[in-house]
């Protein structure tokens, strides 16, 4: 199954060098992780509710702010905690832990204007429905939220064996959809530079017709514009 992907737009006053996640076993030795290495039990008491209680990759925002994902296991799938350890708050799953029940880091890439960007992908499955979405999570300035803002691009959702499915593959309840829609298998997305500082994101995805059999491949585009990525065209 193909995972929806998250994109994660970071802003910074010079270019990172290093990724923004890490493997949490190096990163909790490194000062900047202090307060998340003085918390760790705590936290993996936190995750290990829902999750692998090993942490697997993390993610230092600002000196109390972390994101964490656990490792992924055959048992257990990896979400996205959000951790903040000002004023003695602490660590809980992300407000879209419905939608994002295992999250993966697929790749970190550079923009414009001193950007960074790091691609997360996650997968959907439950009771034969399928569902892939785009995130775009970036760092936004803030006083008394969270150093972030998460924002939907585009979704699609289905059943479980891709369009369509087969027999076997039909949900519980003998709903039976009339149209599917996935992304692309040869190529999800498309990363793309329109300029010196402008970043574009393509998503190529397919469309059925169950009923049919026809099937229509589009394109979904977006532009990174005053801080937010704008759907600028759907191309067949």
């Amino acid at each position: 199954m193909k995972g929806l992907l998250i994109f994660v737009a970071l802003f910074s006053s010079s270019a990172y060098a290093k990724p923004f996640f890490q493997d949490c076993k190096a990163a909790l030795a490194q000062p900047h992780f202090h307060l998340l290495a003085q918390n760790q039990e705590s936290l993996k008491q936190i995750i290990a509710v829902n999750d692998s209680p090993n942490l697997g990759q993390c993610f230092h925002l600002n000196d109390h702010e972390f994101l964490i994902i656990p490792e992924t296991t055959q048992a257990t799938s990896g979400s996205l905690y959000y951790c903040n350890f000002n004023h003695g708050r602490g660590c809980k799953p992300y407000q879209y832990r419905e939608q994002l029940p295992s999250v993966a880091v697929a790749k970190e890439f550079d923009g414009g204007r001193k950007k960074h960007f790091a691609l997360l992908s996650t997968d959907f499955l439950e009771h034969g429905y399928s569902g892939h979405d785009y995130f775009v999570l970036y760092l936004s300035k803030h006083k008394k939220s969270q150093p972030f803002t998460f924002q939907h691009l585009v979704g699609v959702n289905g059943v479980r064996g891709g369009l369509c499915g087969e027999e076997d593959d039909k949900p519980m309840g003998g709903w039976e959809p009339d149209v599917t829609s996935d992304f692309s298998d040869k190529m999800a997305y498309q990363i793309k530079y329109t300029g010196k500082n402008s970043v574009m994101l393509v998503f190529n995805l397919v469309k059925k017709n169950c009923k049919s059999g026809q099937k229509v491949k589009y394109q979904e585009r977006f532009v990174f514009r005053q801080d937010r990525f704008v759907k600028i065209s759907r191309v067949r």
